[in-house]
């Protein structure tokens, strides 16, 4: 599994006025992004926002409980796929198999690991 984002947010509230009053309250401390949730399961929960960076979240969450709320944050993770391709190539050959990856995906993180394999027969 890889972590995609984590978010920020207030758990769900008794009512949809008690969400706007403390969204209010929130705009009033310069909080940007806050959003009341009004659907599933998370229905009049308090988004705060979305982050890549789990530090930068926590020190939100931070920010929201000295504020006097009970902010949380969670992370939101999809499967990851990973594919291993073996291939044999000549000895100190340095086929640019990195150098490949990245003109055809530019984001892909691609590991290289040489490993010695016993010749056949």
């Amino acid at each position: 599994m890889e972590t995609l984002r984590y978010l920020v947010y207030i758990p769900p509230l008794p009512s949809v006025e008690d969400a706007q009053n403390i969204k209010a309250d929130l705009l009033e401390h310069h909080i940007k992004n806050v959003n009341v949730i009004s659907e599933g399961p998370y229905k009049n929960a308090i988004s705060i926002g979305f982050y890549s960076n789990l530090e930068r979240a926590k020190r939100e969450t931070e920010q929201i409980r000295y504020l006097g709320y009970d902010a949380q944050h969670s992370e939101e993770k999809s499967p990851l796929e990973v594919y291993w391709i073996d291939f044999d190539e000549p000895f100190a050959s340095n086929t640019p198999v990195i150098s490949w990856s990245r003109s055809v995906d530019p984001t892909a993180a691609v590991q290289r690991i040489p490993r010695a394999c016993q010749p056949q027969p």
